[in-house]
């Protein structure tokens, strides 16, 4: 008899099984599939393509749009979307995976043993009203931005993943309070009761077993809820392991954004969906990866009970050592994962494509090179390690505009406050002592290479007159026969402030 779609199908189980084993190897492998890093120095400024206005071959600036080196296009900093969203797996779904397991851990043993002995059932009713009854962000979000001005990025994290936990324990001990009301209420129960049996024999031996299947079911639901309360927070700019400020200019006003540095697939889409009309691609591939992994989620899930209610698939299931085809799939999995680890790289190459980096003008990486961003929330970036990612990715576009067009470089120089009764106009022309700079550069054939030492800089004073404390930061430039010099940038020395370049000090 063929199956309709309400009865168990053994190819339909089979998929849903391996779709979430693909799900699970993103998490652990997924940063190996990068194709490209995601440091500064991997960031593709510029690019030959089309204009859109004149119809002219010329170089542009990301935004790009998907193509052969960048199968999902990149996003306006210049970060392939694909390396964001192979390394943001990691973040999005191990957090919520381990932010589900501690609710579960924190919740069943009270709600098994209140619904068995009937003892603190009214307080974990009152709970699960109070907090079922306002949405989690209304909870979250005025703690989070209440606080942010005196907890580090790291304690930032600890607090977010406490309060979603907590948010979540009482419905869940409530719900399966219920359920172990209800079977504490079975004649066997009454039996072991009257055979002596203690009351954490019955919750363990007679209660929990029954309960097995909906417990699954249960985690995988609170799984997708944790997942769009990701998504949820994100659209307010709070996400998973950091991000940056990086000004749009692509029309008046300019538009100052908090990306995420990496690639949390839910502030990916909340970034996406405020260019869906003028960028598609920046929205479309986080969605088909966020979407794909609730809709997963789903089909396990619904295939899962499916199996579970058909006794006749349950009959015809063979003991694990015995099952050949699932001893080869579990086998073939680990040979997957065993060759990830060994075959493929700790980390994606800083440029795969060498005809996209010339183009862009990006220099080779230095060996000295800031540290990549860990994936675990107690080895956060430090505001220091911030602060110089952020001198970094400055500079580098600020001296790919001295290289090749001097409006670009512009964009990274200090500007002031908007104030609509004086209007500041960017120097049409390279300022002193920038005009030596790129005289020297075209003189002596030198390219920025990276950033070194960072210490504290002059108070410098602007055009506009606002005094600014500034960081002085070492700037390597190399030339033909690895000749190198070291030029001084005087950098904003306030954290996550766009346009840091404030001023440079003259060549000798």
């Amino acid at each position: 008899m063929k199956p309709t779609p309400d009865t168990y199908s053994p190819w339909r189980y089979r998929l849903a099984w391996g779709l979430l084993l693909l799900l699970v190897f993103l998490v652990f492998f997924g940063h190996h599939l990068m194709p490209y890093g995601i440091d500064p120095a991997d960031r593709v400024n510029l690019m030959k393509g089309i204009d859109p206005a004149t119809g002219k071959v010329k170089m542009l600036a990301p935004p790009f749009g998907p193509s052969w080196q960048h199968w999902l296009g990149t996003d306006h900093r210049g970060y392939d979307l694909l390396s964001l969203l192979l390394n943001g797996a990691k973040y999005t779904l191990g957090f919520a995976f381990f932010a589900t397991a501690v609710r579960f851990l924190l919740a069943l043993p009270g709600g098994l043993f209140s619904g068995a002995t009937g003892r603190g059932r009214g307080v974990i009713s009152f709970l699960n009203v109070v907090l079922s009854a306002v949405p989690p962000l209304v909870f979250i979000f005025p703690t989070l931005f209440g606080s942010a001005a005196f907890l580090s990025p790291d304690q930032t994290v600890v607090l977010l993943f406490a309060m979603i936990v907590c948010i979540g324990v009482p419905q869940i001990a409530n719900q399966f309070a219920n359920r172990s009301q209800f079977y504490a209420e079975r004649l066997y129960i009454d039996a072991a009761r009257t055979m002596g049996a203690s009351t954490r024999g019955i919750v363990w031996r007679h209660i929990l077993p029954h309960m097995r299947p909906e417990l699954l079911f249960a985690f995988l639901s609170d799984f997708i809820g944790v997942l769009f309360l990701i998504g949820q927070l994100s659209i307010l700019s709070v996400f998973l392991g950091g991000g940056e400020t990086f000004m749009v200019d692509d029309g008046p006003p300019p538009v100052i954004l908090y990306l995420t540095k990496n690639g949390e697939w839910g502030s990916l889409v909340a970034y996406g969906a405020k260019y869906i009309r003028s960028y598609w691609w920046l929205v479309a591939g986080a969605g088909v990866f966020f979407a794909g992994a609730v809709l997963i989620l789903q089909f396990f899930s619904k295939e899962l009970q499916r199996y579970l209610s058909s006794p006749a698939a349950r009959h015809q299931a063979k003991p694990i050592l015995q099952n050949r085809p699932l001893q080869a799939a579990v086998g073939g999995f680990s040979a997957l994962c065993l060759a990830a680890v060994l075959l493929l790289p700790d980390h994606a190459p800083q440029q795969k494509n060498k005809d996209s980096a010339e183009a862009a003008g990006s220099p080779p990486p230095r060996t000295a090179a800031m540290p990549a961003f860990s994936s675990s929330a107690a080895a956060l970036p430090s505001e220091d390690e911030i602060m110089r990612s952020e001198f970094q990715a400055d500079a580098t576009n600020f001296f790919q505009g001295l290289k090749t067009d001097w409006t670009l470089a512009a964009m990274e120089l200090t500007s002031p406050p908007y104030n609509p009764s004086r209007k500041y106009e960017t120097p049409k022309q390279p300022i002193p002592p920038f005009d030596q700079w790129i005289a020297a550069m075209k003189e002596r054939n030198l390219s920025y290479s990276n950033i070194g030492k960072i210490s504290d800089g002059p108070v410098i004073k602007t055009d506009w007159g606002a005094p600014i404390e500034t960081k002085q930061v070492e700037v390597y430039m190399h030339g033909p026969d690895n000749r190198e010099e070291i030029w001084t940038l005087y950098m904003n020395g306030k954290p996550r402030e766009p346009n840091k370049i404030v001023s440079g000090k003259p060549l000798p």
